[in-house]
């Protein structure tokens, strides 16, 4: 159960011997600042069996490589080349926190990440949208997309594009 975002992570880390009951056991989460559109990521922080803690985050490249303390644009090269193919794009990232740094707000520790990689995400607009835009036209009704996605995967997935506007 949960958001298809999360699914599809959980699904890879599975794939890769990875199993959520082990991580919640191991690095129980004890904070949470959750995903906004302002921001475009969202953290956790998790504590180790040694008392230390880390912050784990997700979000867009753009929001990550804000927060890293020396971005690589190599990033942004292979984040397009996943847009390109029409995939969702999103980062991740960690930073281990010093003892003590746990502060009441844990937004303010989202910086000096450490970029992990990428996900790609085949999300694909549903099989109505193409009828449902084409209807809309007949009608007159100029059709506009908005999303969030990287501008490439959105170029890529877009069913028609009469026009577009950034």
């Amino acid at each position: 159960m949960g958001e298809g975002t999360e699914l599809a992570l959980f699904e890879h880390a599975r794939e890769d011997g990875i199993r959520k009951v082990d991580v919640e056991r191991d690095l129980p989460r004890v904070a949470e600042v959750p995903f906004d559109a302002v921001r475009k990521c969202m953290s956790t922080v998790h504590r180790r069996s040694d008392g230390s803690h880390v912050l784990f985050i997700k979000g867009a490249l753009e929001s990550l490589l804000e927060r890293t303390a020396s971005p690589d644009p190599r990033w942004k090269v292979e984040a397009d080349r996943l847009a390109a193919d029409g995939l969702r794009v999103m980062a991740l990232g960690v930073r281990d926190l010093s003892t003590g740094e746990l502060p009441h707000d844990p937004a303010t520790l989202e910086h000096d990440i450490t970029l992990l990689g990428l996900a790609g995400i085949e999300d694909p607009p549903r099989d109505e949208v193409p009828q449902a835009i084409a209807d809309c036209q007949g009608a007159g009704i100029r059709t506009v997309m908005m999303t969030g996605d990287h501008p490439v995967t959105a170029r890529t997935i877009a069913p028609h594009r009469a026009e577009e506007r950034h």
